[in-house]
């Protein structure tokens, strides 16, 4: 059993090791040594739009690791990292509830959820690890019917995250 768990650990290491190499966003956190589950982690990713929209990207890990990477129309573009505290986090996780698992993959124009919309906002996506369960919502800002659960809990991650630091004041339309 000891032997297993050390090979399950090795096998695993070099997965994630992979998937750092492979990926642009941070590997969620393995499972602890007493076989918990305690992996949470948010990435927040704002698109451009018509106008001078920041483009950023920002993930918050379980044990209060921020990593957040500034492209454009940002007062920090290139990457970098903070931290926040957990406790912070675990409020995060706490609203990532029930509303947020059950809605829409994308909320895209001409799509089931946005048969309506203005045009020129920004597209934010939201992608949640949780349990070891995975979410993404890709949702135009634009789209009438957008339930405001995504606008909402987007806007707690960025307060969470502090991304404000690096994205500027006033920058968002």
């Amino acid at each position: 059993m000891f032997r297993a768990r050390h090979a399950l650990a090795a096998v695993l290491a070099v997965v994630v090791a992979g998937s750092v190499a492979c990926s642009s966003t941070p590997p969620a956190p393995a499972p602890d040594a007493a076989g918990a589950d305690s992996s949470f982690m948010v990435t927040l990713e704002r698109t451009g739009c018509g106008f001078r929209c920041p483009v950023y990207s920002v993930t918050v890990s379980a044990d209060g690791v921020v990593h957040y990477r500034g492209r454009t129309n940002v007062a920090v573009a290139g990457e970098r990292v903070g931290r926040v505290e957990v406790d912070a986090v675990r409020r995060l996780r706490e609203l990532a509830g029930a509303e947020l698992w059950e809605l829409d993959d994308a909320y895209q124009p001409g799509r089931s959820g946005c048969r309506r919309w203005r045009t020129d906002a920004e597209t934010t996506t939201l992608t949640l690890v949780l349990d070891g369960r995975r979410k993404t919502i890709r949702a135009y800002g634009g789209c009438e019917a957008l339930p405001q659960a995504v606008p909402r809990f987007a806007a707690l991650v960025d307060e969470t995250a502090g991304t404000a630091r690096w994205v500027g004041q006033g920058s968002r339309l």
